[in-house]
């Protein structure tokens, strides 16, 4: 659709030049979920879909879905996922490690310089483990996973949003949410 201007953003430099390759013209940038470098009340809708699950604390939780606010208009509305402690895979406790297996994207022919640079570049370099036999990196990437209900509870201490929709969907609890003021 024409009439559609749409923005992307993640804090992976790696994620944004995927992007970026897949479709040459779209607006993607790399930046802070925390502080979103774009004016307030400009978008008619916004999506957060597998970002707010990475935050260690409520405290961020909330600043994050607070920043969503903030960049919507006034009768905006922000689609929100995160991942549900209700699915198929069993977690023990909400605040867990998951691994996260990357494909290799070095040739053989490549140099072992060249490999020390790629992993370099890597955000999540302390916790990358290589796997060899299967030519890809394990890296331990954090998630707080939602109990039913827990995610409204964090929208109820945000003044100015009302929830449209709540839901399930495939792993994610999921809200639909109108910025009133």
């Amino acid at each position: 659709n024409k009439n559609i201007f749409s923005i992307g953003t993640d804090r992976s430099f790696n994620l944004i030049a995927i992007a970026k390759e897949r479709n040459p013209g779209s607006q993607t940038f790399v930046c802070n979920s925390l502080n979103i470098p774009i004016r307030s009340n400009v978008f008619d809708s916004v999506i957060s879909i597998a970002v707010i699950h990475h935050f260690s604390t409520k405290t961020l939780r909330i600043k994050a879905i607070k920043e969503l606010k903030r960049i919507a208009k006034v009768g905006g509305k922000i689609l929100i996922y995160v991942w549900a402690y209700e699915q198929e895979r069993k977690f023990t406790t909400q605040d867990v490690f998951v691994p996260w297996h990357l494909q290799d994207t070095y040739d053989k022919d490549e140099t072992e310089e060249s490999k020390v640079n790629i992993e370099q570049n890597s955000g999540f370099i302390e916790t990358a483990i290589k796997d060899e036999t299967k030519k890809s990196t394990i890296y331990h990437r954090y998630y707080h996973v939602f109990k039913k209900g827990e995610l409204e509870e964090l929208i109820q201490e945000i003044p100015g949003l009302e929830i449209q929709r709540s839901f399930y969907d495939h792993a994610n609890w999921c809200v639909v949410l109108e910025k009133t003021e």
